[in-house]
């Protein structure tokens, strides 16, 4: 993919670079998780595990989550231009508007209004050296730097106060690099050097500097081409073969070549030559980020490229349906691998890759019919899925195909399904059209009228270990089908209620059957009833499930989850840690893990904790859920059709929305196993503010206390967790859940200890978390 070369010269200085270049290793290799509102299938593919994105191809569309901040989300303006997340964890973001620092959730906005010391809003360039302090360059206001929680001036860099910042760039040496409008400088020990006019160069603004196999020589990008310089001597190069010189605008170099990014397209330059990347070409390049030792980001003014430096092949990220702005100005990859990109007018983007894949009206199904009810796998491995009113679809090989009346199906009211590997037969439950089976490509009705079947409307299908086909209606009860014929059970022979969601049997050969009246039990012709009379949370149940200890799970509409074990019942609702009181459907992975769906998602917990909390272990249950955040087009899943939920013979985990089916594969999720960096970032006392606290000290008459907190995880910041204590208060950690603020009121005199910790979106505690001392006198 590179082409047209341009010849530098003299060739000795470029044989020397060309050595310099042979010398050099990556540094750095980083993971990738890139992630779930768009789907696409690229000509190159990319890993979709969380682990390094490789340039093999992979036949498998890639899912991304897609997230922007813009001025109404609380960023100081629309045009990003410089992004770093530096060593405490925070994410820095550079405007035209002013500086933000981001939690995930918040920006905290520092501007000229607030922050004395910034002689300008627009500004234009951030860098983190190896101390932690974090550069920030301006437009005429120079450069300044934050360290140790405040903003400060170093001694020598006042004479910069005018100057705009383009570059900045730590050498190995300690030595801080400075680019601006004229001139390269070079800061060490409060000396301030002019490079430029030391080393003979002309005026020309510098917007890029890296350094080369030692820490005497560098490469700097400026609007006229590129220099090199080593040792006090500086070589021009002229990219161009035209009437103009290139503007670079960054710079990578690996052992591939020195990587020159420029408003024509990037180059590379190897063994003396410049050669154009013929698939950039003429497309402005603003920034380069290295993935790993073979792949490179580039954005750029037409969108986002991951470069092969082997090949020169890019690969093109069409995002310009999620995000307001193609036009990228600077991309950067965080602790837990995200990646961020900023944008020309659009703000600020966050991609992550997804933790599920949807299958919707992008991947086949009719966008007038993705309200998946019940889904189900045959035993051909095919997925069937009962599109509510709009019909049946079968996937199979990654297509769908989909039957209605046009194609044969009596009814296109699909509430429930059992792939039959007896009959091989799929049989299939209709709302108000009774009893379908497809077998053989034809389909054959059972109803009232020719079969006894009591109900028009199937929500539940089940055939037991002894052959027996069972079938649940709305209103008519529990079928038993023999000889071609329904017999009935109702109320009268003892069942609980006649409308009937839910059929499955137990380790013993027991039938269970969920209703919307409660549980029954079906044993030696006999009906034992569970109720909210004898221990259910609600008589409304959609799930049934037992696991391997021989214990009844059992999923409600509107009391949570409930565990039946030796004739006792525990509920699991929203107080005790739920984020809904709605479970449809529950299936257990190979880890012991129970999935649970929801009106708010699918959730995941593992079962010892539930045993935990069952008996007095713990307080509450903290599950794993995943949502629109993870890539679902809607997080309020189906149930009340069985089945509503399928674990395929591959071991993945199919579940029916409203918009689509979701797969996850939990063999494939990682835990992000990140703690979060936990601080304290505001107290407010009575109303008066006070930032980045330490200790304080109320008086006895201070009536409000405000304690503000965050944590710093960006996979899912919605999702992280905090508990607080304060410590001579409170008598125990105060679960706060998502919440970010503690309050106490009237607090008596005395010394008191504020603990806050906080857990990642993954459940893994920060047990440091931050502290704070209070004091309040007599």
């Amino acid at each position: 993919m590179f082409s047209e070369t341009y010849t530098s010269s003299p060739k000795t200085v470029a044989t020397s670079i060309h050595d310099l270049l042979r010398s050099l290793k990556n540094l750095l290799q980083t993971s990738s998780r890139l992630t779930l509102l768009l789907i696409f299938s690229l000509a190159t593919q990319v890993n979709r595990a969380q682990g390094n994105i490789t340039e093999k191809q992979l036949r498998w569309p890639i899912s991304y989550v897609v997230d922007s901040w813009g001025i109404e989300n609380g960023l100081p303006q629309s045009s990003v231009t410089s992004i770093v997340q530096t060593r405490d964890g925070y994410i820095w973001v550079g405007t035209t508007g002013g500086l933000a620092r981001f939690d995930g959730i918040s920006f905290t906005v520092f501007d000229t209004t607030n922050t004395l010391i910034l002689y300008s809003n627009r500004i234009f360039k951030l860098y983190e050296d190896r101390a932690g302090s974090l550069w920030i360059g301006m437009e005429r206001g120079g450069i300044i730097c934050y360290a140790d929680g405040k903003f400060q001036l170093p001694k020598g860099l006042e004479k910069l106060r005018d100057e705009t910042i383009t570059a900045i760039k730590e050498d190995s040496s300690g030595a801080l690099w400075i680019g601006t409008e004229n001139w390269l400088f070079r800061f060490k020990d409060g000396e301030l050097e002019n490079i430029s006019q030391l080393t003979g160069l002309s005026s020309r603004a510098i917007y890029s500097i890296i350094e080369g196999s030692n820490q005497n020589s560098l490469w700097i990008g400026t609007a006229s081409g590129l220099i090199y310089l080593e040792n006090g001597y500086a070589k021009t190069f002229d990219l161009s073969n035209k009437s103009s010189p290139y503007l670079v605008n960054d710079l990578f170099l690996n052992e591939n070549g020195l990587y020159v990014a420029t408003k024509a397209g990037i180059f590379r330059f190897y063994d003396g030559k410049f050669i154009l990347n013929k698939g950039l070409r003429n497309l402005e390049v603003r920034a380069l980020y290295k993935e790993n030792d073979k792949l490179l980001w580039a954005a750029t003014k037409s969108g986002l490229f991951l470069i092969n430096t082997e090949t020169g092949e890019p690969v093109s990220y069409n995002l310009s349906r999620e995000l307001p702005d193609r036009s990228f100005t600077t991309v950067i990859r965080d602790r837990e691998n995200n990646l961020w990109i900023g944008m020309n007018t659009g703000g600020l983007a966050r991609l992550k890759v997804a933790s599920l894949i949807v299958y919707g009206a992008k991947q086949g199904l009719p966008a007038s019919a993705q309200n998946v009810v019940p889904i189900t796998q045959d035993w051909e491995g095919n997925i069937w899925m009962g599109l509510a009113c709009g019909g049946l679809a079968r996937l199979a090989n990654e297509k769908f195909e989909i039957y209605t009346s046009k194609n044969g199906l009596p009814n296109t009211c699909v509430w429930s399904l059992f792939a039959d590997e007896k009959e091989k037969s799929l049989w299939i439950g209709t709302w108000n059209g009774g009893l379908i089976r497809f077998k053989d490509g034809k389909f054959t009705i059972y109803n009232h009228q020719n079969s006894g079947l009591t109900g028009k409307v199937v929500l539940a299908i089940y055939r037991d270990r002894k052959g027996t086909l069972w079938v649940g209606t709305y209103d008519g009860g529990l079928n038993r089908f023999v000889n071609g014929r329904f017999i009935a059970y109702g109320k009268k022979d003892g069942l609980v209620s006649e409308d009937i969601r839910f059929i499955t049997e137990d380790s013993s050969g027991a039938l269970w059957i969920g209703t919307t009246g409660g549980v029954s039990k079906f044993e030696n012709g006999q009906f034992i009833n569970y109720t909210t009379e004898n221990g259910l949370s609600s008589n409304h149940v959609r799930a049934i499930y037992e696991d391997s200890d021989g214990v009844i799970w059992i999923g409600t509409y509107g009391g949570g989850l409930n565990r039946l074990k030796n004739g006792l019942f525990t509920h699991y609702t929203k107080q005790a840690g739920l984020p809904d009181n709605t479970i449809s459907r529950i299936i257990e992975d190979e880890e012991g893990n129970l999935w649970m769906s929801g009106n708010r998602g699918i959730l995941r917990i593992n079962r010892r904790e539930l045993n935990d909390f069952a008996e007095g272990i713990l307080n509450s249950v903290m599950p794993i859920y995943y949502d629109n955040s993870d890539g679902m087009q809607t997080s309020e899943t189906n149930g009340g059709g069985q089945p509503a939920g399928w674990r395929t013979q591959d071991g993945r985990l199919w579940f029916p929305t409203l918009k689509g089916a979701v797969v996850i594969d939990p063999r494939k999720i990682k835990t992000n196993k990140l703690t979060p960096p936990v601080f304290i970032e505001e107290v407010i006392i009575d109303k008066k503010r006070i930032e980045n606290p330490e200790n304080i000290e109320l008086t006895s008459g201070v009536f409000n206390l405000e304690i503000r907190y965050t944590a710093l995880s960006f996979v899912a910041p919605e999702k992280t967790r905090f508990k607080y204590m304060l410590e001579g208060y409170d008598n125990g950690w105060v679960d706060a859940n998502f919440r970010r603020t503690a309050f106490y009121t009237n607090l008596p005199p005395g010394n008191f200890r504020f603990h806050v910790i906080a857990a990642n979106n993954d459940g893994v505690w920060n047990s440091k978390g931050a502290t704070l001392q209070i004091r309040v006198l007599p």
